[in-house]
């Protein structure tokens, strides 16, 4: 079993990384580490995280001295990871069982750059439902590569990486406090050769977090980290020499 490496950013979550770490301690996948990336804040988020990393000896802190959002968080997560494989999962989220365990049957099936679930559990305070995005299958063209990008929900969290293919292809996110999906998006869906989808979640997406920096809707703050997003995905399209290739997919998204 290859070794996956699953990084989590810790930020202002006292009252929901135990139930995260809960659920990815009892992944039925058991080659794993955990990287708790913790930027620093006035809860007891680092206590906590402290507490489950004498509980098992596969999670292991990062403490980021300056907080640079989670962009920034994930960032530092692969650089420090040791594993072949990489997933992400934001700390106030919770997955199932099975969540790593198909991730990395499928990628090592169809030896894909990524592969995603094609749903996830939208949770708030009233109800769960599930959200779908795409059909499950294998994208390898250019066209279908851009309809991934329009179409599919823009989580990191919901897949599985190869370590190596992120980092020879510099692929690293944006250095912003929210939605650093967005732009992340754009040069990584695009620099793929091959894509899985597969059916199904496994990721339950929580939406009633306050201190989410997403939940943040103030109409400039908003649009002001969503540009910066956009705009640090776009430039690194450019240096990749995709940027005309896609550009009408690019005005679409």
């Amino acid at each position: 079993m290859k070794k996956v490496s699953i990084i989590i950013p810790v930020y202002k979550v006292e009252a929901y990384i135990s139930k995260c770490l809960e659920t990815v301690m009892a992944q039925s996948y058991e080659n794993i580490e955990v990287l708790l990336v913790y930027d620093k804040c006035e809860d007891n988020s680092l206590r906590i995280c402290k507490e489950w990393e004498k509980k098992d000896r596969r999670i292991q802190i990062i403490i980021n001295e300056t907080r640079g959002g989670l962009g920034e968080a994930r960032n530092i997560g692969l650089r420090a990871a040791t594993g072949e494989y990489i997933v992400y999962l934001d700390s106030d989220d919770w997955c199932e069982n099975y969540y790593v365990s198909r991730l990395v049957e499928y990628l090592e099936e169809t030896q894909a750059d990524y592969v995603s679930y094609g749903s996830i559990f939208w949770e708030t305070d009233k109800e769960t439902k599930l959200k779908h995005s795409l059909p499950a299958g294998i994208y390898l063209s250019d066209i279908e590569r851009e309809i991934v990008l329009i179409k599919e929900f823009p989580a990191v969290w919901k897949k599985i990486y190869r370590r190596e293919w992120l980092i020879n292809n510099k692929l690293y996110q944006p250095p912003v406090f929210a939605y650093e999906d967005w732009g992340y998006n754009i040069p990584f869906i695009l620099s793929c050769n091959k894509i899985r989808i597969i059916s199904g979640a496994a990721v339950h997406y929580r939406k009633n977090n306050e201190n989410s920096q997403t939940n943040n809707r103030k109409w400039p703050s908003f649009m002001k980290i969503l540009r910066e997003s956009l705009e640090y995905g776009v430039l690194e399209l450019k240096k990749k020499g995709l940027f005309y290739n896609h550009k009408l997919a690019l005005y679409v998204y």
